[in-house]
C-alpha cells in the first residue's frame, strides 16, 4: 500500500506538468498574421532556410505583380520584414532555390512583356540583403526564326546541385502566349562566381513547360509536362556527372499528366508522382519510378490502400524522410479543397491529413517541408483567376509517420510522440531500443524511489490494447509493486489506476524471479492521458528490488476519425 501511494503522487505531479508537453499527433497550427506577415498573394515561391520559411513574389486579388517577400520562423510563430532594396522585379512562375547561404529567384514572367524573363537576385537572410545576378545568356542558336530570345522562360524545372553547388534550370516557356516555343535547353548558375554555363543536348528531350519532377543530388529527373496541345507522355533522366540524357522507361508510365504534383525521395531513390489531369478529369493514381545510378528504372503505381486523398489539380506535395504529403489543390468540378494525404514509403498507405484548424480550401498556394513540419502558405480560395487570394497558412506538425498495419509503437503512436518520466543517466528507467516492437519500464535503482511512467495524449477516441509481461527479480513478494495501466480524464481530480495482476494468468515462479503476463484493452476519449507506470518496488526488509514491465503489441484502434 506505501509503494501504491508513492506512484499515485508521482502521477499526480507527473500529469499536472505533462499535460503542456504532450503535442497532438497530425496537427494543425495556424501561421501568424501579425503586422509583418506578407501581403494576401498567389503563384508567389517559397523555400525553407533551416530556420525560416521566405516567400516572394506572386499576384495579389487585383492582378498585381508583387515584388516583395517575407520571412516566417515557425519557432517563434512570427514574420519577419525583407529588405527590397536590389530585390528582383516583381514576377509569378518564377523559381526559387535555396543554396544554404541564399535564395535565388529566377525567370518568370512580368506584366510588361509577353516574354519570360532572365534575370533575377539572391536574398541572404543573415545580412538581409539582396544581390542582383548576371542575366542567363542566350546564344543565337537559341533564338527563334523571328530573334526571339529562347532563353527566358516561366514554369521551368530548377533545384540546387550540392555536389557543384549550383543552381539547375531546365525547360520553361519563353513567352506567355502567341509564340509556340518550348525550351529544351538545361543551365546552371554557380552564385560562387556568378556565371552561367550550358550542359549537355545529346538525346536531351523536347521543350517544355510544367513537368514534374525534382533533383536528385546528381541527377534531374522528370516526367510530362505541357508543350502546347502536346501533352508529352515520357520524361527523362539527365546526369549532371556523365553529362548526358536518358529516357525513363514507358512501361507501366502514368501517361500524360497536367497539373500533378512530384517529389524525390532519396532513401527509395524514386520518383513519387501524385494525380493531376490526363485528358479529362483528375485522377485519384499515383506512380513510383524506382531508379539506381546506372539503371534505367520502372514504375509501378503507388496504389490507394488506406485512406487516399481526392483526386486533385494543383496541389501541393512535400516529402520528409518518410512520406509523401499532399495537400489542397481543385477537383474536378473546380471546387478547392482543404484536405490532403499522407502516403507512406513503407506500407505504401495512404492517411488523410486532419481537417481540424486546417488551412481554408485553396490552390495556387506553396508547401515547404521543415524537416519536421509542412507549412502551407497563400494561396486563392476562389476557381476565379485571383479573387479570393489570403495570406493565411497553416503547420502540419507529426506527419512523417503513419500507423502500418502492424502491432506496435508506429506511426502516430511512435516511441517519440510519448512523454517519458525521469530517466536519469545510468539508470536507464524505460528502455526503449526495442521500440517500435516493445519498450520496457524497469526499477533496477537501489537508492531512488522513483518510478517509471510513460503516457500518451490521445487524439482521438478508442481503444488502446497491448501485451505485457512483469518480471519481480527475487521470487517472492511480486505483489508488493503492481504494474498499473493509468488513465487521466480532462477534467477529473484524480488518475484511474489499473492493476494489471487483474489481466493475468498463473505465475511462473523460479529461486530467482517470478513472472506474470498477460493482455490489457482500455476504451479512451479523445484529450484524455492513459500509459503504463511501473511502481518502485521494496522488499519487506526495505530494500529496492529489480523489476521489468515489457510493452508489447501495441495497438490503438481509432472510433472517431
Amino acid at each position: 500500500m506505501r509503494n501504491l501511494i508513492i506512484l499515485l503522487n508521482i502521477l499526480a505531479a507527473y500529469l499536472l506538468h505533462s499535460q503542456v508537453a504532450l503535442a497532438d499527433p497530425m496537427s494543425w497550427q495556424e501561421t501568424s498574421t501579425d503586422t509583418n506577415a506578407p501581403s494576401a498573394r498567389t503563384e508567389h515561391t517559397a523555400v525553407w532556410t533551416g530556420t525560416e520559411m521566405l516567400i516572394f513574389g506572386g499576384v495579389d486579388s487585383s492582378g498585381n505583380l508583387l515584388g516583395i517577400g517575407g520571412r516566417y520562423n515557425p519557432e517563434t510563430k512570427k514574420w519577419s520584414s525583407m529588405n527590397s532594396v536590389n530585390a528582383p522585379t516583381p514576377r509569378r512562375y518564377h523559381v526559387a532555390v535555396w543554396t544554404g547561404t541564399e535564395m535565388i529567384i529566377w525567370g518568370g514572367l512580368d506584366s510588361n512583356s509577353p516574354f519570360g524573363l532572365t534575370d533575377g537576385a539572391a536574398y541572404n537572410p543573415a545580412s538581409d540583403s539582396w544581390r542582383t545576378i548576371t542575366p542567363s545568356p542566350c546564344p543565337a542558336t537559341h533564338n527563334d526564326s523571328n530573334g526571339n530570345d529562347l532563353c527566358n522562360r516561366w514554369y521551368p524545372i530548377s533545384g540546387w546541385y550540392a555536389e557543384n553547388e549550383q543552381m539547375i534550370i531546365w525547360g520553361g516557356q519563353p513567352v506567355a502566349s502567341g509564340l509556340p516555343t518550348w525550351n529544351g535547353s538545361i543551365h546552371t548558375y554557380s552564385p560562387s562566381s556568378d556565371t552561367w554555363s550550358s550542359l549537355g543536348t545529346a538525346n536531351a528531350p523536347g521543350g517544355r513547360m510544367n513537368a514534374y519532377g525534382a533533383t536528385t543530388g546528381s541527377r534531374l529527373i522528370f516526367w510530362g509536362g505541357t508543350a502546347g496541345d502536346d501533352n508529352p507522355s515520357n520524361g527523362y533522366l539527365y546526369d549532371f556527372k556523365a553529362g548526358n540524357w536518358s529516357a525513363l522507361s514507358i512501361l507501366n508510365q502514368p501517361g500524360r499528366l497536367t497539373n500533378a504534383s512530384a517529389v524525390w525521395n532519396h532513401q527509395t531513390t524514386s520518383l513519387y508522382i501524385w494525380s493531376g489531369s490526363g485528358s479529362g478529369e483528375p485522377t485519384q493514381t499515383g506512380y513510383r519510378y524506382n531508379t539506381t545510378p546506372g539503371n534505367v528504372g520502372e514504375w509501378t503505381e503507388m496504389g490507394i490502400a488506406g485512406t487516399p486523398p481526392p483526386a486533385s489539380n494543383n496541389h501541393t506535395a512535400v516529402s520528409s524522410e518518410n512520406s509523401m504529403i499532399t495537400w489542397g489543390g481543385k477537383s474536378g468540378s473546380l471546387t478547392a479543397l482543404n484536405t490532403g494525404g499522407v502516403y507512406d514509403y513503407t506500407s505504401q498507405t495512404w492517411r488523410l491529413t486532419p481537417t481540424d484548424n486546417a488551412p481554408t480550401a485553396r490552390s495556387g498556394h506553396t508547401a515547404i517541408w521543415t524537416g519536421k513540419q509542412m507549412i502551407i502558405w497563400g494561396g486563392t480560395e476562389s476557381t476565379a483567376n485571383h479573387t479570393g487570394v489570403v495570406n493565411t497558412g497553416a503547420v502540419l506538425s507529426n506527419a512523417d509517420n503513419i500507423p502500418g498495419a502492424e502491432k506496435g509503437f508506429t506511426g502516430d503512436y511512435a516511441i517519440n510522440y510519448w512523454q517519458l518520466g525521469e530517466n536519469p543517466p545510468g539508470h536507464n528507467l524505460i528502455d526503449i531500443t526495442q521500440a517500435p516492437d516493445n519498450v520496457t519500464l524497469k526499477n533496477f535503482n537501489p537508492w531512488r524511489s522513483s518510478g517509471s511512467v510513460m503516457t500518451y495524449k490521445a487524439t482521438t477516441s478508442g481503444t488502446v490494447s497491448f501485451s505485457w509481461k512483469y518480471v519481480w527479480g527475487l521470487g517472492q513478494f511480486y505483489d508488493q509493486c503492481p504494474p498499473t495501466f493509468i488513465l487521466a480524464r480532462p477534467n477529473a481530480t484524480e488518475a484511474q489506476i489499473t492493476n494489471l495482476f487483474n489481466n493475468s494468468g498463473a505465475p511462473e515462479t523460479t529461486q530467482t524471479s517470478t513472472t506474470y503476463s498477460g493482455s490489457f484493452s482500455q476504451s479512451v476519449s479523445k484529450g484524455d492521458t492513459f500509459g503504463f507506470a511501473l511502481n518502485p518496488c521494496v522488499n519487506p526488509s526495505g530494500y529496492f528490488v529489480p523489476v521489468t514491465l515489457k510493452i508489447s503489441d501495441f495497438d490503438f484502434q481509432n472510433t472517431q476519425q
